[in-house]
């Protein structure tokens, strides 16, 4: 089933591209009709005609090899300069020779009501707005696309207002449903809900997530009081500490109250402070400094002759 949906969705891309094509080649198509550019082809694909259908002096239609398409103006390769009946005069080389058996095979069929309709013939702002057509067909339907992707689905950005709220702590690769025997995240702890709409962080009013997640940041391991906007109602939610992993230490911790180190099990070897009463986890990293300036003290104090 799943090679089918591939190669469902390869046929659906192929579609759309070339429809993108077929577009680009109106773009080039209705400019030359409006200055009346005698066009005898709107074709999409190249190879042997599979279908196609006479509109006025235009013939319409699908080829065999989807792999492109064109508009036919009559008159793309101005006349030899010196003889204007005539097609410009055969050249050397391969490439050249190609360029002038095109135009030559295209001189056959202009006919002499076709004066004044002729591709070279017209202005040049004229042919720049016929040969521009099928660029800005591109620009305009990418436009399109990217509108009407934003204004069905959207586009994912931060915002204020809670879409779920996760329960525990967990070790980055740990199932995010498993709790059991997990400490409560800060957030589940305060109460706030899906729904929620944050509107202040220890009282300073936010306007977006970015500004909420600096306040967030720079709060470290203290008290944090979230004020939400519940049902229409402005709610001040439990206070809590947020969790705090790494930097400097910090000073003033005696004001918080007394802690209990267990350990969360966290792969780096940090340890887990509660506060009693609170259920909030604080995370500390081990203070590897301060363990060797423990031993290079031990190893002065063996070193000291003692006292008699």
């Amino acid at each position: 089933m799943e090679y089918v949906i591939y190669g469902l969705g390869a046929v659906v891309f192929f579609v759309l591209v070339m429809a993108s094509i077929a577009l680009h080649e109106i773009g080039h198509l209705v400019p030359g009709k409006i200055f009346d550019v005698r066009t005898t082809q709107y074709f999409v694909g190249f190879g042997r005609t599979v279908w196609s259908r006479f509109r006025g002096e235009t013939e319409y239609g699908f080829k065999a090899i989807p792999l492109g398409g064109y508009v036919r103006f009559v008159g793309m390769y101005p006349p030899a300069k010196d003889n204007p009946g005539q097609v410009r005069s055969a050249r050397t080389g391969i490439f050249q020779s190609l360029a002038d058996n095109a135009r030559a095979a295209e001189w056959e069929t202009v006919r002499t009501e076709d004066g004044g309709r002729l591709f070279y013939q017209k202005k040049v702002w004229q042919k720049l707005i016929i040969m521009a057509g099928g660029p800005t067909m591109n620009l305009l339907l990418a436009f399109v696309i990217i509108l009407g992707v934003t204004a069905t689905y959207g586009v994912n950005r931060t915002q204020l207002t809670v879409n779920r709220v996760q329960e525990c702590i967990v070790a980055v690769g740990e199932p995010t449903d498993d709790c059991a025997g997990k400490p409560k995240t800060p957030a589940y702890a305060s109460g706030i809900q899906p729904g929620d709409t944050i509107v202040a962080f220890n009282g300073q009013p936010v306007s977006d997530w970015d500004e909420m997640s600096l306040l967030i940041r720079a709060n470290l391991d203290q008290i944090a009081q979230i004020t939400v906007l519940r049902n229409g109602q402005t709610v001040q939610l439990t206070p809590v500490i947020t969790v705090f992993t790494g930097g400097p230490a910090r000073a003033g911790r005696a004001d918080r109250g007394p802690r209990r180190h267990v350990d969360d099990g966290a792969a780096d070897g940090s340890r887990a402070a509660r506060v009693p009463g609170e259920g909030v986890l604080h995370r500390r990293q081990p203070d590897h400094r301060q363990a060797a300036r423990h031993l290079r003290s031990d190893e002065h104090r063996r070193g000291q002759p003692r006292g008699r």
